[in-house]
């Protein structure tokens, strides 16, 4: 029977835990998620130790899909010790498909671990619009996933009342960092400028202008502009969305 995709888990030779903090999961799935668009990328996720991915590709190109992620999370994180052999398991119906996908989207539940509660390593984020970088899963989960609903995946969020909001403030730099895929504001590439333009109009005048530059990095002349320039309307939602995430899981564990 000939395969419809393909089940692929990664892990280093010695077992340690591949991205361990924020900004490391964040350049995980940063990696991820580039070299996982040309695949038709449906999934991805890293508990702890192991990565999971599955992707509609034939076994050459699963092969090679995990390869390229291997040199690049190898390069990205500074990983000291190689991986071990890849594993590829031939997805060969459409009932498979449909539990692999909900096995990889699961896998914090699965292995009982909690490091990773706002699912950075995961692609939920991208499926629910609360980053960017991986929206293009969405369609590709629409064209092989038809039956897969937004409850579900806000039911493996572990925030099935998620909403979008605009507070705590002091909350907003993280959020929108998550929203973008990023790991800080340095610089001046377009991403980086559109997520400075996106905090700008959700913290508002709220806070001071001098503020507001702080927390952005910029010069208060710059922090003035950047009030004035309309945001990408999805960035914005996005990190609302953060937010909004936040504020579920801290009402949960009260």
């Amino acid at each position: 029977m000939m395969a419809i995709g393909h089940h692929i888990v990664m892990q280093l030779c010695d077992g340690r835990v591949l991205a361990a903090t924020p900004s490391t999961r964040r350049q995980l799935a940063r990696s991820v998620l580039t070299l996982g668009r040309d695949s038709e990328l449906l999934a991805f996720a890293q508990p702890d130790n192991h990565l999971h991915v599955v992707a509609p590709r034939d076994e050459g190109a699963s092969n090679e899909l995990a390869r390229r992620i291997e040199i690049s999370l190898s390069q990205v994180l500074a990983l000291p010790v190689r991986f071990a052999p890849a594993r590829c398991t031939p997805i060969l119906s459409q009932h498979h498909l449909s539990g692999a996908f909900r096995y990889v989207l699961t896998q914090n539940a699965h292995h009982g671990v909690d490091h990773d509660p706002l699912h950075e390593s995961t692609n939920l984020c991208d499926l629910l619009d609360l980053r960017l970088t991986g929206q293009y899963t969405r369609t590709n989960v629409r064209r092989y996933l038809p039956r897969i609903r937004r409850e579900q995946l806000l039911e493996w969020l572990g925030a099935p009342t998620l909403e979008p909001t605009d507070l705590p403030i002091d909350q907003v730099m993280d959020a929108a960092l998550s929203a973008s895929g990023l790991i800080n504001l340095r610089g001046s590439c377009p991403e980086v400028v559109a997520t400075r333009r996106a905090i700008a109009k959700i913290v508002g005048r709220r806070i001071p202008p001098g503020d507001l530059a702080t927390l952005l990095g910029v010069s208060s002349r710059t922090a003035f502009r950047l009030l004035r320039d309309s945001p990408d309307p999805r960035l914005e939602h996005a990190i609302r969305l953060q937010l909004g995430l936040r504020k579920c899981l801290r009402q949960r564990s009260q």
